[in-house]
């Protein structure tokens, strides 16, 4: 059964949101896949969170909260 995890960061406009998905189904086998990422902000000079999901492999993303 392949296990899903997630990952938090400031912004996912980053290295860690491009490479760690690849490499972690890769590492994993494909027992474990990053379906879900977080970005606190929008990486100033760098493309939305929304613009940055869309555009990798992720399936789901969770939105923003503003508090």
């Amino acid at each position: 059964m392949m296990k899903k995890i997630g990952f938090i960061d400031l912004h996912l406009d980053q290295f860690h949101a491009n490479k760690y998905p690849a490499w972690i189904e890769q590492a994993s086998g494909g027992a474990m896949k990053v379906v879900y990422a977080y970005g606190k902000r929008d990486k100033e000079n760098g493309i939305s969170n929304a613009t940055g999901v869309r555009s990798t492999a992720l399936n789901c993303w969770l939105p923003l909260r503003k508090s």
